[in-house]
């Protein structure tokens, strides 16, 4: 799963496609730090995270954004704690419930699910 993190941040910056990072690629991987509101954080989650670059994540997707924010967190990861996280994203986050959640609608409701909350609440400052 480390190895998916890190592709998962890379494919981010690397906006070509180059499997290299240039340097105006790095200047944006730099500047991730300089993400101020939850909205931008939200975002670049989404981005990250979507490994087909489709424009929308899916249940896997969304398992990995959140397994990604418990090694972020330092949190153990317990299989049902993980279960039960996956699950309130995906409840908070999938309106429309056809599975496919757009970064529109992500960013719009990642918010509401207390897990999340929580995680960009402790990360700010």
């Amino acid at each position: 799963m480390a190895g998916l993190l890190a592709e998962s941040l890379f494919r981010v910056f690397d906006a070509d496609k180059s499997k290299n990072l240039d340097f105006s690629e790095f200047v944006q991987a730099n500047s991730v730090k300089n993400l101020n509101t939850p909205e931008d954080k939200l975002g670049w989650m989404f981005d990250a995270f979507d490994a087909d670059g489709g424009g929308t994540v899916d249940g896997d997707e969304i398992t990995n954004i959140v397994v990604g924010l418990f090694r972020l967190g330092g949190i153990e990861e317990d299989e049902d704690l993980l279960a039960a996280c996956v699950f309130d994203v995906i409840e908070a986050v999938d309106q429309e419930g056809d599975g496919d959640i757009s970064k529109e609608e992500f960013v719009k409701n990642a918010m509401k699910c207390k897990f999340i909350f929580n995680m960009l609440k402790s990360k700010r400052g």
